[in-house]
C-alpha cells in the first residue's frame, strides 16, 4: 500500500430521514444495528471547496480535470496507461473545457456527462492512491476494465462502472484504515474481492453494483455464496446508484420539486436496502448456513443535482448500513464487522462525505443492543 493522507472534507446534512428502523432489544436473538443519513459532498474534494450549499461552479470544474489527470499519470507509473481516447481521458478534456470556458453546457446530456466526469475523478483521484504497483500488477485486468465506457452514461459502461466501485469500495476501506488485500480470481473459484483482517481474523469484503432492483437480492446471495466459498464471514458492500431513479433530483426544476423527488429517492434507497436487509434477516433465522456468512450490508446511492438559479452542481450521496450477528459467530465476529463498517464511513469522511451522524447512530445501537 502507499503512503495514506488524512482528508480535510466537512459536509452539511441535507435533512436526517425519518424511516431509520430501530433495532428491536427485546427480540432473543441479538437485532443488530441499521442506520441511515443522506449526506452531501460539502468539503475539500481534489483541493476544491464548493460555496456554502455545496455547489460547485463551472471554474471549478478545471481543478476536478486536473486531479483526473494526475490519478491517470500516477496510475500510469504503476504500469497501466490508458489509450487517450478512453472515458477517462475524455473527461478530464471535458472538465478542462468547461473551466476554460467558464460555463456549464446547456443541455441535459452533457451537464450529465460533466456531473459524471467529477464524480469519475474523485472516485480514480481516491482509487490511485490506494494501491501499489505488486497489488495494481495482480488486478491489472480489473483497473484496465473499469476504465471503459461512455462518457456520461453508466449504463452503456456496466462491467467498467462495477468494477470502477469495486475499486472505489477499496479506496474507502483503505481511508478508513483498513488495509484491504484483493482476492484475485483463481480457476473460476469463488471469492469475494477483499480480504481485511482484525486481531488476526480474516473477514471478506464482496462489493456489488446491481442494475436494477430486482437484481440486487440476486447480488446479495451471490455475495453469500463467494464468502461461503471462500470461507470466511464479511460484508457485503453495495452500490444501488443504477436501483434509485436519481435522475429525478439530477434536473428537478424547483426547489420545491427538488425536496420532493429528493425525498421520493431516499424513500426507494430504503425500501430497496430494507429488502435486501429482510432476506438476510431471514435466511438467518432459517437457519441457511451460507447467509451466515452475511454479517453486515453496507449499501450507497450516489448521485448529483443542478440548482438551475446559481447554475451549480451538488453530488449527493444516501448511505445506510447494517449489522447482523447470526448465532453461528460469536459475538467478537459482531464487533469486528462494526469495525469494518466504521472504517468505511470514515472512508467516506475522508473523501469529502460528512458520515458522523451515521456512524455515531451505529454505535449508539450498537451498545443500547448488548
Amino acid at each position: 500500500m502507499s503512503q495514506r493522507t488524512g482528508g480535510s472534507g466537512r459536509a452539511a446534512h441535507l435533512h436526517a430521514p425519518p424511516w431509520a428502523p430501530p433495532a428491536d432489544p427485546s427480540g432473543s436473538r441479538h437485532p443488530g444495528a441499521s442506520a441511515y443519513l443522506l449526506v452531501a459532498v460539502h468539503g475539500r474534494r481534489l483541493g476544491v471547496m464548493p460555496d456554502e450549499s455545496g455547489l460547485f461552479s463551472p471554474s471549478e470544474c478545471g481543478d476536478y480535470g486536473a486531479g483526473l489527470d494526475e490519478a491517470l499519470r500516477r496510475i500510469a507509473g504503476l504500469g497501466i496507461a490508458f489509450h487517450p481516447a478512453s472515458r477517462l481521458h475524455r473527461e478530464a478534456a471535458l472538465l478542462t473545457r468547461v473551466a476554460r470556458d467558464d460555463a456549464f453546457p446547456s443541455t441535459r446530456e452533457r451537464r450529465a456527462a460533466v456531473a459524471h466526469a467529477m464524480a469519475d475523478a474523485a472516485d480514480w483521484f481516491d482509487i490511485s492512491q490506494t494501491f501499489d504497483a505488486d497489488v495494481v500488477q495482480r488486478i491489472w485486468a480489473d483497473v484496465r476494465q473499469a476504465a471503459k465506457g461512455d462518457v456520461g452514461d453508466p449504463r452503456q459502461g456496466a462491467t467498467a462502472y462495477r468494477l470502477q466501485s469495486q475499486l472505489w469500495w477499496g479506496s474507502l476501506l483503505w481511508r478508513g484504515g483498513a488495509t484491504p488485500r484483493p482476492v484475485p480470481a483463481v480457476n473460476g473459484r469463488k471469492s469475494p474481492d477483499f480480504e481485511v483482517e482484525n486481531a488476526s481474523a480474516t473477514y471478506g469484503v464482496e462489493a456489488k453494483r446491481p442494475e436494477n432492483a430486482d437484481s440486487a437480492r440476486r447480488a446479495v446471495r451471490l455475495a453469500a455464496e463467494q464468502l461461503e466459498a471462500h470461507g470466511v464471514p464479511g460484508c457485503v458492500a453495495i452500490d444501488l446508484s443504477e436501483c434509485v431513479q436519481m435522475q429525478d433530483v439530477a434536473f428537478a426544476a424547483t426547489a420545491t420539486q427538488q425536496l420532493v423527488v429528493t425525498q421520493q429517492a431516499l424513500e426507494s434507497f430504503a425500501a430497496v436496502l430494507q429488502e435486501i436487509i429482510d432476506d438476510v434477516e431471514i435466511a438467518h433465522e432459517d437457519g441457511s448456513t451460507r447467509m451466515q456468512h452475511v454479517l453486515a450490508i453496507f449499501g450507497v446511492v450516489r448521485g448529483f443535482a443542478w440548482d438551475h438559479s446559481r447554475n451549480g452542481v451538488s453530488l449527493l450521496a444516501t448511505t445506510g448500513g447494517r449489522l447482523f450477528a447470526p448465532t453461528t459467530h460469536p459475538s467478537v465476529a459482531y464487533d469486528h464487522m462494526a469495525t469494518v463498517l466504521d472504517q468505511m464511513t470514515l472512508g467516506m469522511r475522508e473523501v469529502g462525505y460528512d458520515v458522523t451522524r451515521f456512524k455515531d447512530v451505529l454505535a449508539e445501537q450498537r451498545s443500547a443492543t448488548r
